[in-house]
């Protein structure tokens, strides 16, 4: 038997149930406290999984089985959902962005939103934000198209007004 079929058997399934989705382009399902175990077979293309609780997201291409557990959150992902919140940032960066409002850029909820930024970029998209601003400003005073006196509002990008001294 293949490993697969062996967790499934010490499993015990009483009932089952057959069904799929086909999923391209930019996408995010997430799963709440599900009753009953499900599980998917990547056939084609790459996602991120994220399940509540367990502290990395996992890559799946295509050939990966995966098993999501009752009970808990989970989240299937394409990389270009995340696109959506860092084409924001850098479209915007003077925004005062909050993760929620990142979040529902990319039709997740705001904490698997986190999790999942995180463990794909690196950092927290806050701290994504903050970055991104500082090498901006970074770029306008090697430039000298901004004073370095400026305050710190003035760091935020590249609009002029008078809350931006760029």
């Amino acid at each position: 038997m293949d490993p697969l079929s062996d967790v499934l058997l010490l499993l015990k399934p009483s009932t089952y149930r057959a069904g799929g989705f086909d999923l391209g382009g930019d996408f995010a399902i997430e799963f709440q406290g599900m009753k009953a175990s499900k599980c998917y077979a990547v056939v084609s293309g790459q996602c991120w999984l994220s399940v509540e609780g367990v502290p990395e997201a996992v890559r799946l291409t295509a050939g990966d089985c995966f098993l999501l557990p009752r009970g808990h959150a989970s989240l299937l992902a394409s990389d270009l959902t995340l696109s959506a919140a860092i084409t924001s940032i850098h479209d915007e960066p003077a925004h005062d962005w909050t993760v929620e409002e990142l979040a529902q850029r990319t039709g997740m909820s705001r904490s698997t939103f986190a999790l999942m930024f995180k463990q794909t970029v690196g950092v927290s998209p806050i701290d994504y934000l903050t970055r991104w601003r500082m090498l901006l400003a970074g770029n306008k005073m090697a430039t000298g198209r901004m004073d370095p006196t400026a305050t710190a509002d003035s760091t935020r990008t590249g609009e002029s007004g008078p809350r931006f001294a760029c």
